[in-house]
């Protein structure tokens, strides 16, 4: 029966106050395992230690929001062996620029969704993200405190994700038709969804008309 498990979720955990041995986890022999959700457990950078020495071949999605880690146990993270690895959520766990730095560097080759939707706040620089090697990578979830400037907006179409499907952003206070612009320079022939979330006083018509016209097939909504 252990070796039949291929999902495992501990997200319900009560409180904050109680806490999972991911040890034990770990030590555990899961071949099949393809999905596993840790969300809402507050875990700290030790306990995120422990994840990256799991010997699970078969993990295609993993769950981490809403854990508050920081950055530096992104670096765990990025050393773990999950070559299947598809899907990973990181949305709500203040890992800022510098975690993003890390980020880059993993090793997932697979991976298809990446969720980094973060506390309200602060800029997100440039060169970070398109640093990353993820040829198959199809939706972008960067909604939240990421603040995306032109030269953010310039860098993300410089990417080699070719298969790009969804790219959700949050560009507040700096919104322009020239971001806009910047992104219509994106060379996602496959981009179905953009979602753009800006100051609601924003004048979104020729920003709206401009991405339109570069993907006329596209669900494309500023809001």
């Amino acid at each position: 029966m252990h070796r039949r498990v291929r999902h495992i979720s501990l997200s319900k955990t009560p409180s904050k106050d109680v806490r999972i041995d991911l040890a034990i986890l770990v030590k555990g022999f899961w071949p099949q395992l393809t999905s596993l959700d840790l969300s809402n457990l507050y875990l700290v950078r030790a306990e995120v230690a422990v994840l990256f020495c799991g010997d699970w071949p078969s993990l295609t999605k993993l769950d981490l929001h809403k854990n508050w880690f920081g950055s530096e146990s992104v670096t765990h993270l990025t050393q773990a062996d999950w070559p299947h690895l598809k899907h990973l959520n990181l949305s709500y766990n203040n890992i800022g620029n510098k975690g993003l730095a890390i980020l880059s560097t993993a090793h997932w080759p697979l991976l298809e969704s990446l969720h980094l939707r973060d506390s309200p706040g602060w800029v997100m620089t440039a060169d970070q993200l398109i640093k990353g090697n993820w040829p198959l990578l199809k939706t972008l979830d960067l909604r939240g405190g990421y603040r995306v400037g032109p030269k953010v907006a310039a860098s993300l179409t410089r990417a080699n994700w070719p298969w790009l499907e969804k790219l959700d952003l949050h560009i507040y206070d700096m919104f322009s038709d020239e971001i806009c612009k910047e992104i219509a320079k994106g060379n996602w022939p496959n981009l179905q969804t953009l979602y753009i979330q800006t100051s609601p006083s924003a004048d979104c018509a020729e920003a709206q008309n401009c991405l339109e016209a570069r993907w006329p097939k596209a669900d494309i909504c500023i809001w």
